[in-house]
């Protein structure tokens, strides 16, 4: 069910996005002009980009051909340029292709991009689920 997707996902999502490795949670300042890290109080500037490997393409093939040492060039890179966070697309069918199914081997890539991410000082925003290889025959 649409439901049970969203639930997994919204769980990974939340997961993702918690203070690990350094990186401190990201709020509003309180005069609503920006960001700042919330402890350090520090200003805060997102510079991002949509990820996706350029040798595959967009989703769902980033997760189909995920190449963990691909992923860590890239973000390496994006470092390098000052990127601070990047949106990448979560596939319905790619996660869950049964309605009682979640995909593991989707979690655990993701779960390696996330690493991956972290040890760049990249913070990831997981959107979704999308439909690039249509709508799950569960959802019809």
């Amino acid at each position: 069910m649409k439901q049970s997707l969203i639930g997994v996902l919204t769980v990974v999502m939340l997961w993702a996005a918690r203070p690990t490795g350094g990186m401190e949670l990201i709020v509003v300042r309180p005069d609503g002009a920006g960001f700042m890290e919330r402890d350090s109080r520090k200003p805060w500037v997102p510079f991002g980009t949509n990820y996706y490997d350029p040798n595959t393409g967009w989703a769902p093939k980033l997760w189909r051909q995920f190449d963990e040492g691909r992923v860590r060039t890239h973000f390496g890179v994006m470092q390098s340029l000052g990127v601070n966070c990047a949106r990448v697309f979560l596939t319905a069918a790619g996660f869950q292709p049964n309605e009682d199914k979640v995909e593991e081997a989707a979690l655990g890539k993701l779960d390696a991009m996330v690493r991956i991410a972290r040890e760049h000082g990249i913070r990831l925003i997981p959107t979704g689920p999308d439909h690039w290889e249509g709508s799950p025959d569960y959802w019809r």
